[in-house]
């Protein structure tokens, strides 16, 4: 069991709770949130049709504010989008990402600061549900570019990303990261050419070149200065398991990042709860306190 956090430390919990079946798996989720004394959740496929009894589950363990960003978004067949992400917390929030109105669906993003003890001017909290490319094409690519930009563009102020990426196809013993739409060579190149066209703007094919190039700009830290939890302690080699494609297909698509104002304590996963049922995704948990960044520009001139 893990022990609870320490008051100068904040503890996170993100997990894809994967919308099939949750009615019938609330139990279980909500005893195992309960037990790991995170002061900050972060939730992926948070299904509508149970959220109210969920967020009433969650308030009597303490969770007392919430952002829930499903917004009932309808998709080009006309049926609506039957989850969303959620922030909750045991400290007072305020919601910000004007951005995410820029996405395709909106409730897969969402975006707040969150006032706790060790940070009292706030400390900014993005979670992400990166569509998956098999069903969605190049939307994904375009919610990774949004999701980038945001980034970038942020000030230089303490962060946290957390979310369901569904990416990347590997990450590689050299340190590369590579993108579904490229192929790993059996000399150890990757293949990044050709062209894609599924669900394009305007039907116009695009570069796959730029597929994993948009993965990259978000799952790598030198777009955005933000460092993945996971790798800082334990490093990527092997590779953590946190999903199963069709059961079979061995994946990592779980990742928190924190900014440099952000000391990294301890990260790691349950995948006890995936193997046990309670969903189909490991949970994500680590724990942070704050640090002194550096001066934003550095220079040694010998």
């Amino acid at each position: 069991m893990i022990p609870k956090s320490k008051d100068t430390h904040i503890r996170v919990l993100s997990w894809n709770l994967r919308f099939q079946g949750f009615g019938k798996r609330i139990d279980a989720i909500t005893s195992a949130i309960g037990i790991v004394h995170a002061d900050v959740l972060t939730f992926q496929e948070v299904p509508e049709k149970h959220s109210k009894d969920f967020f009433a589950r969650l308030e009597k363990i303490g969770y007392c504010h919430c952002h829930y960003a499903w917004k009932g978004t309808r998709f080009d067949s006309g049926k609506w989008i039957r989850h969303g992400v959620l922030i909750a917390a045991k400290y007072r929030l305020e919601v910000m990402g004007k951005w995410i109105d820029q996405a395709k669906f909106p409730d897969l993003f969402a975006h707040v600061k969150i006032f706790t003890p060790n940070f009292p001017e706030g400390i900014e909290f993005v979670t992400a549900h990166i569509p998956n490319g098999s069903g969605y094409g190049w939307i994904k690519v375009e919610h990774f570019r949004i999701l980038s930009q945001a980034l970038i563009e942020s000030p230089d102020s303490p962060r946290v990303l957390t979310g369901d990426f569904n990416e990347p196809q590997a990450f590689l013993s050299s340190g590369q990261i590579v993108s579904f739409r490229s192929k790993i060579k059996d000399n150890g190149g990757v293949n990044i050419s050709g062209i894609y066209s599924k669900n394009t703007p305007e039907g116009i094919p695009q570069q796959k070149a730029e597929w994993g190039r948009s993965v990259r700009d978000v799952l790598s830290h030198h777009a955005h200065g933000m460092k993945h939890v996971y790798e800082q302690i334990h490093g990527m080699q092997p590779t953590p398991v946190t999903h199963l494609v069709g059961g079979t297909g061995e994946r990592c698509f779980d990742h928190g990042f924190t900014s440099h104002h952000c000391k990294v304590i301890d990260s790691g996963y349950h995948h006890e709860w995936r193997r046990s049922g309670f969903s189909d995704h490991s949970a994500l948990w680590f724990e942070i306190r704050p640090q002194p960044p550096p001066p934003m520009i550095l220079w040694d001139e010998k």
